[in-house]
């Protein structure tokens, strides 16, 4: 049984939530200092968003074998899905781990019961001068 707070993000949607990080996006990749680029979903459900944001990098040329992608999801079928394809797993729940990483990226359609905690989470961990994309 998936939670209640489980909202898959419409495929539309997540291409809207990717276009306001696009130019973003395309900066890092011109940067002479470049070396990859992380996206982490903090909830990331069975991974609509990140699916989003791998293969529109990837469709427009600009997607490195070293750019990653990283998932936060509390339930457990879920994790299975992400692990099948291919997304890191870095632990269960967001608000109360330590995240290994520093993402350049958040994009994110949090839980609705603390979708503000999520935010505000997010904003300790991404990487100064990143972007934070948040459906709320």
């Amino acid at each position: 049984m998936i939670n209640k707070n489980f909202f898959p993000t419409p495929s539309s949607i997540a291409s809207k939530m990717y276009s306001y990080v696009s130019s973003y996006i395309d900066e890092l990749h011109k940067s002479k200092d470049y070396r990859s680029i992380t996206v982490l979903d903090p909830s990331a459900g069975k991974g609509d968003l990140l699916d989003t944001f791998k293969s529109r990098i990837s469709s427009y040329g600009r997607y490195s074998t070293r750019d990653m992608f990283f998932a936060v999801e509390i339930e457990y079928d879920l994790q299975v899905i992400l692990r099948d394809k291919d997304f890191e797993i870095l632990g269960n729940d967001f608000l109360t781990e330590s995240i290994a990483i520093v993402p350049d990226i958040i994009a994110m359609n949090p839980p609705f019961d603390n979708g503000a905690e999520h935010l505000l989470r997010a904003w300790e961990l991404v990487i100064p001068g990143g972007h934070i994309v948040c459906l709320l």
